[in-house]
Formats: structure tokens, C-alpha cells, sequence
């Protein structure tokens, strides 16, 4: 089945693949003369620096919208696949919970609490950004330790036919996620103010952390929660499971590119300090008059301010005692062995 943003994709590729053979004066009468022109094709885009996906998206809309080309582009599919293998993608940073915790925090500082949810609950439960974005308070049901996410016919679940749901383990996550479902009617959706607002936020808090130049986005969430579940329980069974991936052989190269580059995101001391700093008093939401003010390469900045300009965000801050669980040990893992939020090293 083929979504409608998928079929749009595929009529732009075409578009793109149709001009091109317009500008160059090709004549195509037969099917078995598209893959000449096709494989023309794909080796203009890499000669032009084009993206490989627009060479893969333009073979794949022909193949759909021209069903009898199915298996007749052999040679321009096989000059794609070489074109993957000389130039890799170039795969997201994998965040660690700590980097998570102190993101939230920020969101809390902010009062934000739909932020602070969607952040802790897209790592913990390792949900892909459309799922977060698509989930409704109605969607959430919440247990004794733990709740769960009803995210009906996703990516895997269109396939089958069958809803999904996954369960959210960490304590923090399920506080901050029954705040943002307090007082809320059942139809709302999670993120308040919607996609946009979210993927803004998120870049706010990266930028903050002094991490801009890094290759990171909201999908890292996804990628640094299997990561850091398959390091935590050591079972790729299980991690593959919450991860709700369709093809097990391709979730397991994904696993070990993303446990292989955890390297590349070490924090220095000072981003370090600050995640602590974030989650213990952000978190908390302990009153302090100065709890806005967070010193960046010894720059002050002030993070209120800093994001109403941006993004004109009704920020405030709260007053509100420190819950207990805040004083307690932070369990991403819940089961696994824990340490205290101060002394977390990644």
C-alpha cells in the first residue's frame, strides 16, 4: 500500500524523470528502451550531485505508475545500488539518556510538559516521529508502573493490517507523561501545538547544548533508544521487538552501525554539568529566580527569552515543589542496573 505522501513523492521523481528525457530528446516507443533511458538518467543525477533518493524514488513511481516496467529497469536499479555502496548515507547521532534527561528538562523549565513527555516516551519506547506526532491522549492508558501507546496502523502495521502499541517503562517518562494528559479531553492530540512546535524545540534544546553542528534530529530519539535498550538488556530480540521493525535482518545492521557510532557523541564536562543541571532543577521545577539563566561557553543566556524571540513560544516558568521521584535514581531501563543522574558518563 502506498500512502499519499509516498505517491506525491513518486510523481515529483517522475516529473523530474520526464523533463529530463524532454531536455535530452529521447524517444521512447518500447518498455524495453525506458531502462536505457532510465539508467541515463540515474547517472545524470549522480554526475549533477543530485540526491540518490530522488534517482530511487524516480525508478520506484515509474515501476507504480507504469506497472509494466516492473523488472525491466534491471540495469538503472543496479547503478542506484552502486551509487548507495560508493556514497553511504549518512546516518543520525544516536542521543544517550542523559542528553534525553537534559532536554527535558529544559521543556520543563519552560513548562512544557507535552514536550517533556513526547521527548522521554519517543526514546524510551523507541517510537518513530510520526507516531509521536500522531498520538492522542485518548491513545494512552496508564497501569501501576507502567502505560501504554496505542499508535494504530503504523509503518509496520499498515503491512499486516494490524494496530501496534508499545509500552512505556521509565518512571520519568510516565510522570511527565501524565501531566501532559491531565485535564486534557481525549481527542487532543499529545504535542499540543503540533509537529513544527515539536521539531523547533527539539532544535532549540540541541543548540543549547552546543551540539548544532552534529547530526541530529528528532529521529535520533528513536535510534538512541534502541541503542541504548539493546546496551542495557543485551538481547536483540527484545530491542527489535519495542522497536517494531518489519525486517529483522535490516533492524540488526541498524542496531550495530548505531551502538558502533555512540562514540562519536561524547559530551564535554560542561554539556554534561548541564543535562544534570537541567533534569535535577528543570525537572524539578524547583523555584529559583535565577533558574532561566544557564551559562554556555561561559556566555550568559537566557533560555526564556532565547525562545519566545525564536519561536514566540508562551513560555513561563512554575513553582512547584520537588516531586519525589526527582531525588530518586534515573531508570531509563527499568530492571537494569541504575546509577544516579550526577554521575551519569556517556
Amino acid at each position: 500500500m502506498v500512502s499519499r505522501a509516498m505517491r506525491a513523492r513518486y510523481a515529483q521523481a517522475v516529473l523530474g524523470f520526464l523533463t529530463y528525457v524532454s531536455d535530452a530528446d529521447f524517444s521512447v516507443h518500447r518498455i524495453s528502451q525506458l531502462c536505457e533511458v532510465a539508467s541515463s538518467w540515474v547517472e545524470f543525477l549522480y554526475a549533477d550531485g543530485q540526491r540518490k533518493g530522488l534517482a530511487s524514488d524516480g525508478l520506484a513511481g515509474l515501476q507504480y505508475f507504469l506497472p509494466q516496467c516492473q523488472g525491466r529497469l534491471k540495469l538503472a536499479w543496479k547503478l542506484v545500488k552502486v551509487w548507495q555502496r560508493v556514497e553511504p548515507p549518512m546516518r543520525v547521532l544516536p542521543l544517550s539518556p542523559l542528553l534525553v534527561l537534559g532536554m527535558a528538562g529544559l521543556a520543563a523549565g519552560l513548562g512544557l510538559p507535552d514536550i517533556a513527555a513526547g521527548l522521554l516516551i519517543c526514546f524510551d519506547g523507541i517510537l518513530r516521529s510520526g507516531e509521536l506526532y500522531q498520538l492522542r491522549v485518548a491513545d494512552v492508558t496508564f497501569y501501576a508502573s507502567r502505560a501504554s501507546l496505542r499508535l494504530g496502523l503504523t509503518k509496520a502495521g499498515k503491512r499486516t493490517g494490524q494496530e501496534e502499541m508499545v509500552v512505556v517503562n521509565s518512571r520519568i517518562a510516565i510522570s511527565w507523561l501524565r501531566r501532559a494528559c491531565a485535564h486534557r479531553s481525549d481527542d487532543e492530540l499529545l504535542i499540543r501545538r503540533g509537529p513544527d512546535f515539536f521539531r523547533k524545540c527539539f532544535k532549540l534544546f540541541v543548540a543549547e547544548f552546543g551540539l548544532s553542528d552534529a547530526n541530529i534530529n528528532v529521529y535520533s530519539l528513536r535510534r538512541g533508544g534502541a541503542t541504548w535498550d539493546f546496551m542495557a538488556y543485551q538481547s536483540m530480540e527484545r530491542t527489535l521487538l519495542r522497536g517494531r521493525w518489519a525486517s529483522t535482518s535490516s533492524a540488526r545492521v541498524y542496531l550495530q552501525d548505531a551502538v558502533a557510532t555512540i562514540a562519536h557523541l561524547k559530551l564535554l564536562p560542561w554539556q554534561t554539568a548541564l543535562a544534570n543541571r537541567d533534569f535535577l532543577v528543570d525537572t524539578a521545577c524547583v523555584g529559583r529566580r535565577n533558574q532561566n539563566k544557564v551559562h554556555l561557553h561561559r556566555q550568559p543566556y537566557d533560555r526564556k527569552l532565547a525562545f519566545q524571540a525564536a519561536y514566540g513560544a508562551e513560555a513561563r516558568f512554575e513553582k512547584r515543589p520537588v516531586p519525589v521521584w526527582a531525588t530518586q535514581t534515573s531508570d531509563f531501563f527499568d530492571g537494569a542496573e541504575t546509577q544516579s543522574v550526577g554521575v551519569l558518563q556517556y
